[in-house]
């Protein structure tokens, strides 16, 4: 991968952080002295299309995307492991404050990090269900690369 600048090393990271494009070019360090917000917009989409800041900000994303599904993996194994904990503890001692705090603090925890989990899915399947109407609607004249075409450009159009 060609190495990138250090401003647009900075850009990157700061898109990666969740910044805007126009504040990611600012924070960068880019001039922006008397330089109107579409001509920032501008240069800052440039700069995001550049394939080497493009590729480095993939790259980025996905080691972050990695550690996201990793650390919830490790919530729902902390969420078990206090949903337990507190179990056994009244399954012992008898309901307390605390350990039924702890239970049904687990138990929305789960369920949370579950809803999350399907209603993200349920957002990608109505899309994908949403763009199978589209391919179905498309006129039974066109041949199959000509509708292959058309669903990658909607593909496209839709990121």
């Amino acid at each position: 991968m060609t190495k990138l600048t250090s401003k647009e090393e900075l850009f990157v990271n700061y898109l990666v952080s969740g910044k805007s494009q126009r504040q990611a070019y600012i924070s960068a360090g880019y001039n922006v002295k008397n330089k109107n917000d579409v001509y920032i917009d501008n240069k800052a989409s440039q700069l995001f299309n550049k394939p080497k800041v493009m590729d480095r900000f993939n790259e980025l994303m996905n080691v972050f995307i990695n550690k996201s599904i990793w650390t919830r993996e490790e919530a729902i194994h902390q969420y078990l492991w206090l949903l337990n904990k507190s179990k056994n503890h009244i399954d012992q001692y008898g309901i307390s404050y605390a350990s039924s705090n702890a239970y049904l603090g687990a138990l929305k925890g789960l369920n949370k990090l579950s809803f999350e989990t399907t209603v993200k899915g349920s957002k990608i399947q109505k899309e994908i269900e949403l763009l199978n109407k589209k391919i179905d609607g498309m006129s039974s004249n066109n041949n199959i690369e000509d509708k292959i075409e058309s669903y990658f450009n909607l593909l496209s159009s839709s990121n």
